[in-house]
């Protein structure tokens, strides 16, 4: 596999692969909103329309290892770029220490995409 990747670089002299866009965000400070949906996470998951696997493994953005789908939780970000607060999914030890004071330390990049917005005026699940 490596060579056949080697290759195609030789001779087209140009590999192009799409990278999802990123953004640069860190854990919000001060996020003690009643979550609607039940949890942060199925508010997440309903707003945006992604189903969140039900049982498994999945890589945490924040500290980059794999975590029980049960360890995951909807955490309350914000994105360094314009400043507003999203939930992002991330694993319950990450959001669990980088919240409140430490919530400057806990930078990672997220998945724009993935970025949903924290609701407004009461907002319920869609």
């Amino acid at each position: 596999m490596c060579i056949f990747v080697l290759c195609l670089i030789i001779k087209s002299n140009l590999v192009m692969r799409l990278i999802p866009s990123k953004t640069l965000v860190r854990h919000a400070e001060d996020s003690t909103m009643l979550a609607p949906c039940g949890s942060w996470l199925n508010y997440w998951s309903e707003t945006l329309g992604v189903e969140f696997p039900q049982s498994g493994y999945v890589k945490c953005d924040c500290c980059k290892k794999y975590h029980l789908i049960t360890d995951f939780v909807g955490a309350h970000v914000v994105n360094t770029m314009d400043g507003e607060t999203y939930i992002y999914p991330t694993c319950k030890h990450c959001n669990d220490t980088y919240k409140n004071s430490k919530a400057t330390e806990g930078l990672f990049f997220a998945l724009i995409d993935l970025l949903c917005p924290i609701p407004q005026n009461n907002q319920s699940c869609q």
